[in-house]
């Protein structure tokens, strides 16, 4: 965060937040029905009888085989963009975990002030706005926490879709 960079507000966080949640799970959804996908072309493969003619066979082998590719093709597309969405929320971690930090050094601040203000109602204002500017950092890092944890379960989903993929070949019984 830039230091110049303007407050946002809870809502805006929160709102933010819910929408590259719900970006991620339909990224991942959309990405385990390409692996899906790819498992039912290596199922079919396994059960096709080829027992037509030789031309006719190698040519259905081919089609499904190039089946296959353009699935693997189509996921590493997608397994890129959740990449780079996680990549994005990554910085957006970031950027709570700085303005958790500034907040928590507005409450040190307005504390420290509020000690060495006589007046007795703008002494309890500094400390109020400290107490507000801790919450405000712990709401902060709260946030923080659940775009990591949003982020680290997608990662999670989207390494168990490259494990099946990796060990799902299109082959041919004999």
């Amino acid at each position: 965060m830039a230091i110049g960079d303007k407050p946002k507000r809870r809502e805006e966080i929160e709102s933010e937040i819910k929408e590259r949640e719900e970006d991620l799970e339909e990224r991942a959804e959309k990405e385990g029905q390409v692996v899906e996908d790819k498992v039912h072309i290596s199922d079919a493969a396994k059960e096709l009888n080829l027992a037509g003619t030789e031309d006719g066979a190698d040519q259905i082998k081919e089609l499904v085989t190039e089946g296959g590719v353009e699935v693997d093709e189509e996921f590493e597309r997608q397994d890129d963009e959740l990449s780079e969405v996680h990549e994005e929320c990554k910085e957006v971690e970031e950027e709570l975990t700085d303005r958790a930090e500034k907040s928590s050094e507005d409450a040190e601040k307005t504390a420290d002030a509020a000690e060495k203000v006589e007046t007795e109602k703008a002494s309890r204002q500094l400390d109020e706005a400290a107490k507000a500017a801790d919450e405000d950092s712990q709401y902060l890092e709260a946030a923080e926490e659940e775009q990591e944890s949003i982020r680290e379960k997608s990662e999670e989903t989207q390494a168990e879709h490259r494990e099946v993929l990796e060990h799902t070949e299109i082959e041919f019984k004999e």
